[in-house]
């Protein structure tokens, strides 16, 4: 009885620890995604309206991400005590997702300067993050360490790089309604594709299981 014990007091420790780094995803978005919101809103031009409201809309999805990547790590990071090489990919996932999360924020708070090279920055911030991140995680199942490099996330590249070009685009003031209206949509795309194709995956693809589900479930 005493190993579940021991076992399920870690998973609290890493529930607690999960609940500051939500408040911590929060707290650096939150001031980004309230500004491209005011944008959206106030922006004199529609191009400038639909290129903040697809900023906005990915700020939102991008902070989210950064939670369910932070939480993934803290779930697998102890059951990799026994296996040096999966735990060196895993060290170099958090290295590079860091270094996305520092990039997003830096292109996220530019777009109160400049909607174009702030939106630039986040996109190169996920062409960085899809080019260097080399494995997927998934908490949920046995092998909880996928290979998943670039030639498996050439859609998701190519999507990024679509992006980069519309908004190198953006000085072409004749063509900025339709460059922002055509960002928009390719982030609508993404969004839908991503949403709706995760509700009809199989179960053994599903999305990974939460600190919260599996302390539930050690204590059961």
């Amino acid at each position: 009885m005493a190993a579940p014990q021991t076992e399920t007091t870690q998973l609290e420790a890493s529930y607690r620890k999960t609940k500051s780094r939500t408040i911590a995803v929060i707290c650096l978005y939150a001031p980004a995604v309230i500004a491209l919101g005011q944008s959206s809103l106030k922006a004199t031009t529609l191009p400038e309206r639909l290129l903040s409201l697809a900023m906005l809309l990915f700020c939102v999805e991008l902070a989210r991400m950064a939670r369910v990547d932070l939480d993934n790590i803290a779930l697998i990071q102890p059951r990799l005590k026994d296996s040096q090489a999966e735990y060196s990919l895993l060290k170099t996932f958090r290295l590079t997702l860091l270094s996305t999360l520092v990039l997003e924020l830096l292109g996220f708070y530019g777009t109160w300067v400049s909607l174009q090279w702030g939106g630039a920055i986040v996109l190169f911030s996920q062409l960085w993050f899809n080019l260097l991140a080399g494995i997927q995680l998934w908490p949920k199942q046995a092998e909880a360490i996928e290979v998943f490099g670039p030639r498996q996330r050439i859609p998701v590249l190519v999507a990024n790089a679509m992006g980069l070009i519309l908004l190198s685009l953006w000085t072409v003031e004749t063509a900025r309604l339709e460059l922002a209206a055509g960002l928009l949509a390719l982030v609508s795309l993404f969004l839908l594709i991503k949403y709706i194709g995760a509700t009809i995956q199989p179960s053994s693809t599903q999305p990974a299981q939460t600190i919260d589900e599996t302390i539930v479930s050690e204590k059961n």
